[in-house]
């Protein structure tokens, strides 16, 4: 039987964060596994209208993963597919993911999402 990955919880100066669950974990006899379903920590921002509106989303928990779309829907997926994009770039280098720490308080208006990358 798998062992649940477990959550870290961090402290910083003033926010505390939580280390992702990763694409691998180690199961009850020590064996890595690996996730199917790995989860995406993002920030979902309106735009300003002046700005062309639409939608912007960042991934807070994977570096260098933002996207935009005219509908929250319609980032979302194109966020996805950046993240996919930039993990399969990693392991066709064959590095480690870099799974960094995400934030858990509020980032200014922005609304905060886990999401679970399915491909």
């Amino acid at each position: 039987m798998l062992a649940e990955p477990k959550t870290l919880k961090l402290s910083s100066n003033k926010h505390d964060a939580i280390a992702v669950p990763t694409s691998t974990w180690q199961d009850e006899d020590g064996r890595d596994k690996k996730r199917k379903d790995p989860r995406l920590h993002i920030a979902i921002t309106k735009e300003a209208d002046e700005d062309g509106g639409g939608y912007s989303v960042v991934a807070l928990n994977i570096s260098g993963v933002q996207s935009m779309g005219d509908t929250i829907e319609e980032a979302i997926e194109n966020v996805k597919e950046a993240a996919l994009a930039v993990i399969e770039s990693y392991e066709l280098d064959g590095l480690e993911i870099p799974w960094t720490a995400s934030r858990v308080d509020e980032i200014g208006s922005a609304t905060l999402k886990w999401i679970i990358l399915n491909g």
